[in-house]
């Protein structure tokens, strides 16, 4: 298959809080998160621009079984309240590791981040590295990718980026958007997906989503002067459809993420999409088991000290 190239701020864990999960102060707004399993390192999970966690159920829960696992929303997404500055790269890993650190949540971390979350892991492991025991970029997001993948899909790109957040355009063209993308997520936990969709319809999120396509240029030229990760384990899942010469455009941008590290791997999923890969229970089995061997190794090396 594969090509290999109303919660409250407090910190205690119940296992009812555990399962609804909490909301956190990281300076002046409160972050929505959640802890499942047990066990070091701690995986957590960084999602794309204008989702919510409900969408990496099956991660989260295929993880849970082997170590603990932290889901999250961003500012002003899914049940995060809105920040007061905006969200490019450096931020979100303050941020994250802000919420981290108030909720006891201590590393060595592995990071897993899908699309533009792969740019949010790369600025955290770049700010944190000691923290960092390795990353993992589902299909991720490339800081040149809107210079160099196909003509017709950086067009669109742009301008989905500029119009997002324009009164009367940005809402109409963000709802076709995650109708196209409710296709592919069909195969998630039902109450998932609901919640999912329900965020859809609310202002709040609507706004957040804006607000994260408003810096989106900003972020991904943060990222072009991070340094290379050196030898951070890393593992890239790259989709393989739709075909055409965005995918062979796409797999030369996926190739570069796993040039960063001196020990990484890289899989092109055959018939995966972009958030198939993330839905449908083949392709997260793939995800979780190379997860579960960054924890062994990791464990491994530390038991030899």
């Amino acid at each position: 298959m594969n090509t290999q190239e109303n919660s409250t701020s407090t910190t205690e864990f119940s296992q009812d809080n555990q399962d609804k999960g909490l909301l956190i102060d990281v300076g002046g707004h409160r972050l929505f998160y959640r802890t499942s399993g047990e066990g070091s390192p701690t995986v957590i999970i960084e999602l794309g621009t204008g989702a919510s966690h409900e969408i990496y159920g099956l991660l989260e829960e295929g993880i849970s079984k082997f170590t603990r696992v932290v889901v999250y929303d961003r500012a002003g997404l899914g049940q995060s309240e809105p920040g007061s500055v905006p969200t490019d790269g450096p931020e979100v890993a303050t941020q994250l590791h802000t919420l981290l650190q108030k909720a006891g949540i201590p590393g060595p971390y592995i990071l897993v981040g899908h699309s533009f979350g792969g740019i949010y892991i790369r600025h955290f492991a770049a700010r944190f590295v000691d923290e960092v025991a390795g990353l993992v970029f589902v299909d991720s997001s490339h800081p040149e990718q809107n210079k160099r993948v196909a003509a017709g899909i950086r067009l669109s790109t742009n301008l989905l980026f500029k119009v997002i957040g324009t009164p009367g355009i940005g809402k109409p063209l963000l709802k076709s958007v995650y109708k196209g993308m409710q296709k592919d997520l069909q195969n998630l936990q039902p109450e998932n997906l609901a919640q999912f969709r329900a965020n859809m319809k609310s202002p709040k999120h609507i706004q957040g989503v804006a607000g994260e396509y408003k810096v989106i240029g900003t972020a991904l030229a943060q990222t072009t002067n991070l340094r290379p990760l050196g030898d951070i384990p890393i593992v890239v899942f790259s989709a393989t459809l739709p075909k055409g010469s965005f995918i062979k455009s796409w797999h030369v941008l996926q190739g570069e993420i796993a040039a960063l590290s001196t020990n990484s791997t890289h899989f092109k999923v055959d018939g995966a999409k972009h958030f198939t890969l993330i839905s449908y229970p083949e392709y997260v089995k793939l995800i979780v088991e190379s997860v579960q061997k960054l924890v062994l190794d990791y464990r491994e090396k530390a038991n030899s000290k």
